[in-house]
């Protein structure tokens, strides 16, 4: 089984033994791969076609020459992988090849479970775990090899055994044949599961922006009745009560309703003290009905005032108790 840097060298694909190049070698020359071909994930194929220089390193490809694109903020299978080098060149991460067909295998793993495929930052893995030691090794020597990369089998520290390979690329010859090994489906039945799921989620998004319509209606009843019973609370008060700017110390009364529960309602009374240090001191106590108790109020425990509290007081109407 070959890495995808041993692939590349028989592709003509220089391994650079250098540090980084400082100068682009083909700085004229049209490298010809398009941002549609990037954001796909460079295939195997296409690298080993290009016809601009191309330089293999420990962590990434290298593909010199001019680029059309810009890449700046480009994800590969949902993660950062291709991005521009000081001297114009194109480095992508060995995750990013093939990171379309890697995606899709992915995606395919979820509909039927054999081996357990997952792509992250550092690439593809497919993974099995067995209890039996010689499961484990019989699986590992019959691993399928329909793909570019390589395997290792281990102990895990609870007992388990464990077979993972590490996918670097796939030849579009052998994708479904790698996919049969690894899910037990064929492309026929594939598809049709891809498109069973398609229209399950479709189904699934359909119910949850009906319901999200619904919240929505339902949200702007309810804001629309706390704003009648606010105007219509303040206005009973008004006829009731004299209305007093905050000014510090003091008690002070105002409608409230919560943002969060529809039911906790009611007059609001706060009384303003005097604390150590110069702090100021409140005292607070909801009133769900027009019959006010100071005594209440007074039984509270005194905590000190917020600054943004505070300076919400001066901005609203308030009434003297």
């Amino acid at each position: 089984m070959e890495t995808v840097q041993e692939v590349l060298e028989k592709a003509n694909i220089v391994r650079d033994i250098k540090a980084r190049r400082v100068l682009n070698t083909a700085p004229e020359q049209d490298s010809g791969i398009t941002l549609d071909e990037i954001q796909k994930g460079i295939t195997i194929e296409r690298l080993q076609s290009l016809e601009v220089p191309v330089y293999v390193y420990g962590g990434q490809v290298t593909i010199h020459g001019t680029f059309k694109d810009d890449v700046k903020d480009l994800r590969v299978a949902g993660y950062k992988s291709v991005f521009y080098n000081h001297n114009g060149s194109l480095g992508v991460k060995y995750a990013a090849i093939d990171g379309d067909k890697k995606l899709r295998l992915e995606k395919l793993s979820r509909l039927q479970t054999i081996w357990s495929v997952n792509i992250n930052s550092q690439g593809c893995q497919a993974y099995r775990s067995f209890q039996d030691k010689q499961q484990a090794i019989d699986c590992y020597k019959n691993t399928p090899d329909c793909f570019i990369g390589t395997k290792t089998a281990f102990a895990g520290v609870f007992g388990n055994f464990y077979v993972v390979l590490e996918i670097g690329a796939i030849y579009d010859s052998e994708f479904w044949k790698l996919v049969k090994e690894l899910t037990g489906l064929d492309e026929e039945t594939a598809k049709t599961k891809e498109e069973e799921a398609k229209a399950r989620r479709a189904e699934q998004e359909a119910k949850w922006e009906k319901e999200a319509a619904e919240r929505r209606i339902e949200d702007r009843k309810k804001e629309e009745a706390k704003k009648l019973w606010m105007t219509e609370k303040y206005a009973a008060l008004s006829k009731t009560f004299q209305t007093i700017p905050y000014s510090g110390f003091g008690t002070y009364m105002y409608p409230f309703c919560s943002r969060f529960d529809e039911n906790k309602k009611g007059l609001f009374v706060v009384s303003v003290e005097k604390g150590s240090f110069g702090r100021k001191m409140m005292k607070s106590h909801l009133f769900p009905t027009e019959e006010i108790d100071i005594s209440k109020v007074n039984e509270q425990k005194a905590k000190v005032i917020a600054p943004l509290y505070e300076n919400a007081l001066k901005t609203k109407m308030l009434f003297k108790v």
